[in-house]
């Protein structure tokens, strides 16, 4: 927290400003011109267009985008800014026209600026500052450390500036965050001999394919981060520092996975060749159960110190402890460097004569084969002299008496095949399992759907009645015209009632046996009642009366002319219900 308050404030209040120049502004056909655009403001509060304008006869592609916080005063300017290189097809005069941004949720305008594209190089033509990356192989593995150069060429007069912010940029490649080394010496770089700031890192894929690799960097003047080499004459721009964004072109590294190695050959992951020194053991004369230490010391490049060492391997007579750090002896100076760890060895048995050989494995990726660096036995003498005559017993005794510890085993492989599956795709990439998440909703909103309306009709019985008189009403109909068909008489005037009978009792309500004429009656208009229709009803249940309480009944056989308007009648009624 100290710290954090005593960081200079960083001013995010100035009106944010915008440029945008043309590096160089005269190039001839085919040389790369970066088109760089600054912004006063944060980056996080930079809002940029979808899709920028290209001229036709250009060609643009998106390079780097970053953010410096400088001093000014005794604050921190936030500057962000935004590279795009272009590559023109055939001279001219090109406009890059202005266009609008958005920072600190205010509305920018970037202005326009010129390209002139010549047909051929002028004299004193001086190209786009920008990065350039040298490496020392592109066909790589995964994990493996390779060294990078970067490169920061002065312009003609040999002014050189500093770089600030190295940042490496492509999908599946980790870069390291502080350079290795920093020099200023005289280069030809693009086909031209100047001073160059060589920046010296390395990267390490993580993933395989085909990785476009590039690097960014903002100029930082006479500022360098550590120390640097200089060599040659040169100048280092001083006074205002311009921080300008400088970029390189993609490169193409071809990355391929590691092989698979053999079983317990002790591979911990270490890319590169290396050696291993001789082994020194602390004594070669011990006891049953003294403690030896052994060291080991591994020579190889400078990367070395990134070294895994092999695991204690579990030999009978031996109790072996894992390796800790230690300091290698000293040795003639080298250009390699030496990494040093110490393994605890504990003799379990005089019969042992040697220490067991402790296997290791490195990754050669320049031969493509793992090699054998496998930690070799030293001679060693172990006696008993000193301990029981029994002490063999003894120790068996004592491990006998020792609390197993109940560790999970792995069960034996089935002869038989188990369960199996019908499909290796993910249970949440199913319909089933789209089913099986709505499926308790839509059961609740049908049973809450199926409530309201028990509810409702609970509320409301005439619906109820109305809708079994429907039902009835169709089912008396086909009596009807089944008692029309066979011409029985007795039949179609007792179906006619009964029909006239249910379309009527929900309006009252009551039941349909219970309906009389009048009651009939009353459900037509009053012109209706004492009309051919009203006198139809009349006589259809007078016919009934008839059969019912008379002992002979009249001829029936003009009712069958009465259906076309008994149909009629009843479509009235049912479209009342």
């Amino acid at each position: 927290m100290q710290l954090m308050m005593s960081q200079p404030p960083v001013d995010v209040s100035s009106p944010a400003v915008a440029t945008a120049v043309v590096d160089p502004p005269v190039v001839p056909v085919g040389e790369i011109a970066v088109y760089r655009i600054t912004v006063t403001a944060l980056e996080a509060s930079v809002r940029w267009p979808g899709e920028m304008y290209v001229p036709p006869g250009l060609e643009m592609r998106a390079g780097g985008a970053g953010q410096i916080l400088p001093m000014q005063g005794n604050v921190q300017r936030p500057i962000t800014a935004r590279n795009f290189h272009i590559r023109a097809l055939r001279p001219g005069f090109y406009t890059l026209p202005a266009f609008e941004i958005e920072a600190y949720g205010k509305r920018l305008t970037v202005p326009e600026t010129q390209l002139e594209v010549a047909g051929a190089k002028r004299p004193g033509h001086e190209p786009a500052r920008r990065l350039f990356v040298q490496i020392a192989r592109t066909n790589v593995f995964v994990g493996e450390t390779i060294s990078v150069s970067v490169l920061a060429p002065g312009t003609m007069s040999n002014v050189v500036s500093g770089l600030a912010q190295i940042q490496f940029n492509g999908e599946g490649i980790y870069g390291a965050k502080v350079p290795s080394r920093q020099s200023v010496e005289p280069r030809e770089v693009n086909g031209r001999h100047v001073s160059t700031v060589i920046y010296e890192s390395s990267i390490t894929p993580i993933t395989s394919g085909e990785l476009n690799l590039s690097v960014q960097g903002f100029s930082a003047g006479m500022f360098f981060t550590g120390p640097v080499v200089l060599q040659g004459q040169l100048s280092i721009q001083g006074g205002g520092v311009e921080n300008t964004l400088l970029d390189s072109e993609p490169i193409t590294l071809h990355v391929q996975p590691v092989p698979l190695s053999g079983e317990g050959q002790g591979f911990t992951g270490f890319i590169g060749a290396l050696s291993v020194e001789p082994p020194r053991l602390s004594t070669n004369s011990a006891r049953v159960g003294d403690a030896l230490r052994l060291l080991v010391t591994f020579t190889g490049p400078p990367l070395i110190g990134r070294l895994i060492p092999p695991p204690p391997p579990r030999v009978e007579g031996w109790q072996i402890f894992a390796a800790t750090p230690a300091d290698p002896l000293p040795r003639p100076r080298s250009t390699n460097q030496a990494v040093a760890f110490v393994y605890t060895l504990i003799p379990t048995t005089e019969e042992v004569k040697q220490t067991p050989v402790i296997p290791f494995q490195v990754f050669d990726p320049l031969r493509a084969t793992y090699l054998n660096v496998s930690i070799p036995p030293v001679p060693v003498q172990i006696t008993a002299e000193g301990l029981p005559t029994n002490w063999v017993q003894e120790t068996a005794a004592l491990a006998e008496d020792e609390v197993v510890e109940e560790r999970p085993r792995l069960t034996e492989l089935r002869r038989a095949p188990g369960t199996t599956m019908a499909s290796l795709q993910p249970a949440q990439s199913r319909a089933s399992f789209l089913l099986g998440q709505f499926g308790p909703v839509i059961v609740l909103l049908g049973w809450w759907g199926y409530e309201r309306r028990r509810q409702y009709l609970a509320a409301h019985p005439e619906i109820l009645r109305r809708r079994a008189a429907r039902r009835a009403l169709r089912r008396e109909r086909r009596t009807l015209h089944h008692a029309w068909t066979r011409q029985d008489a007795s039949g179609f005037a007792r179906s006619a009632v009964s029909a006239l009978q249910i379309v009527s009792a929900p309006h009252y309500p009551a039941e349909p046996a219970a309906m009389v004429c009048g009651d009939v009656l009353n459900l037509f208009p009053q012109t209706e009642q004492s009309g051919p229709r009203g006198n139809i009803v009349r006589q259809l249940f007078a016919q009934i009366d008839a059969t019912n309480y008379a002992r002979s009944g009249e001829t029936a056989l003009p009712l069958f002319t009465l259906k076309p308007d008994l149909d009629q009648i009843l479509k009235q009624l049912e479209a009342r219900l």
